[in-house]
């Protein structure tokens, strides 16, 4: 038993274990964002919503401690997984980024996984495969040609990214 009176088999950290197990078993979760979550189950939770801050803090460290130490929950697994998801939906980078830095996690583990991306020749990248499955014909007209950067702006692609696929559908 701990100075506080907590153990690790106390009912509270062993209901946090097995919730984040089941969370877990679903699709892979950051630290911050499984924390999030625990917190919410845990207000609606008829057993546990009036427990006392300090311990229901204490048990889901060391809950959530246990969970990485058996790599059961690693925020690199999750940001490679997270990353690999939103491109092969269409998003940027810059979108990717934020919602990534949204969840809680550390800008220089986003960076290392965003950076190591490559798509290659412009007609494989992701922006291409996005524009075409949406609009397959540059538009002609000023209104619809911002209409479609706005798409792929709102999407994350940078403006820079965005001209120059305009530049090359205009020379085609």
């Amino acid at each position: 038993m701990n100075d506080d009176g907590l153990t690790e088999r106390s009912e509270l950290y062993s209901w946090l274990y097995h919730k984040s197990i089941e969370l877990l078993a679903r699709r892979e979760h950051g630290r911050v964002e499984l924390q999030t979550k625990l917190r919410q189950k845990l207000a609606i939770h008829k057993r546990w919503k009036d427990e006392a801050a300090e311990p229901v803090s204490l048990a889901m460290t060391q809950a959530l401690d246990k969970l990485e130490y058996y790599d059961y929950l690693n925020d690199e697994r999750f940001v490679q997984a997270y990353i690999n998801s939103r491109i092969n939906k269409g998003y940027g980078v810059n979108r990717i980024q934020q919602e990534l830095k949204h969840k809680g996690l550390l800008d220089e583990l986003i960076d290392r996984y965003l950076s190591t991306r490559d798509d290659g020749p412009l007609e494989d990248s992701m922006i291409y495969k996005t524009w075409y499955k949406k609009f397959r014909v540059l538009a002609q007209e000023p209104k619809d040609r911002a209409k479609q950067q706005r798409f792929l702006l709102y999407r994350g692609f940078s403006s820079c990214e965005v001209n120059r696929l305009f530049d090359y559908l205009k020379a085609l």
